[in-house]
């Protein structure tokens, strides 16, 4: 079953965090983000946990310093091996899938796997930024998801997981639960980041997501989205990241993020995708989302 989040928001995995970057400005009071707006109850989830001053501090640091570095990223390529643990089914024995990722600032990218190299596509999903595109590959179909004008030269950003490329600190406290969370026998290598969602709109995408980074680079190791309910979760580990390459990447390796439709394959365009209004200070749902099928 195809998973509800958006492909290309896995592309925020990928934003780096640089050694030695210190965060400017101060945190937010502990159990508020601020300059958050009152949402009526019912409509934001309570915390699931509260933070000391000192924890917000060195979360604000980490937020503050991946904000900074996202703002540098052009391009950015990766492969990636999927584990798919269904707990209903097999909670022990994982589905494994092999991928590939590719993204060009500002909402330019590419998802997409298989389950081995031979195989044709499971997933395999585009955005130039005008459009979003499926390609279909069992039913040979090249599916369009236009965007409508206001959403366009940012549905990326602006997708189910905002800390993804170019969202900035104060809007990921705004819109999630966040904390780190990093086993003290991992401290010494890796920082790991927890996210909830706090509208009604984002957790039926996603229950928590954690994002691995290794302190050596400073660049995303893993990330593990849970599905709401706990019982189904994806975990992604990412390999050969490359970002925004040399020379001769950027001088030849120019990408089209707008597929060709393969010969005997049917073009399907569906209809232009409105974005949900706001209300009552509850920020709009998350536009650019994948449809299901």
């Amino acid at each position: 079953m195809q998973s509800k989040l958006l492909p290309g928001m896995l592309f925020f995995l990928l934003a780096a965090l640089p050694t030695g970057i210190l965060a400017q400005g101060q945190p937010p009071r502990p159990g508020a983000a601020r300059g958050q707006r009152p949402a009526p109850q019912g409509r934001i989830a309570p915390p699931p946990f509260r933070l000391t001053r000192e924890q917000l501090h060195e979360l604000w640091a980490v937020l503050k310093a991946w904000e900074q570095r996202a703002r540098g990223i052009e391009t950015l390529r990766a492969d990636f091996i999927l584990w798919k643990y269904d707990l209903n089914f097999s909670p022990t024995k994982p589905a494994i899938y092999y991928g590939e990722l590719r993204y060009k600032a500002p909402d330019k990218g590419m998802y997409r796997y298989r389950e081995n190299p031979k195989s044709q596509w499971i997933e395999d999903w585009s955005c130039d930024g005008q459009a979003v595109y499926r390609l279909d590959h069992a039913k040979k179909q090249l599916v369009v998801h236009p965007l409508p004008p206001q959403l366009r030269g940012r549905a990326i950003a602006q997708g189910p997981l905002p800390f993804v490329l170019g969202a900035d600190a104060q809007t990921l406290l705004n819109r999630y639960y966040m904390r780190l969370v990093t086993p003290q026998e991992r401290a010494q290598q890796e920082v790991w980041l927890e996210a909830w969602p706090k509208r009604q709109q984002d957790r039926a995408d996603f229950q928590t997501a954690t994002v691995i980074f290794r302190k050596k680079d400073f660049l995303p190791y893993a990330v593990q989205l849970v599905a709401p309910g706990g019982k189904n979760r994806d975990v992604y580990q990412f390999n050969n990241l490359k970002i925004n390459g040399g020379f001769l990447q950027r001088l030849f390796g120019q990408e089209t993020f707008t597929p060709s439709l393969p010969r005997g394959w049917k073009r399907v365009v569906q209809p232009v995708a409105q974005p949900a209004q706001s209300a009552q200070g509850v920020p709009p749902a998350a536009p650019g989302r994948f449809p299901r099928r």
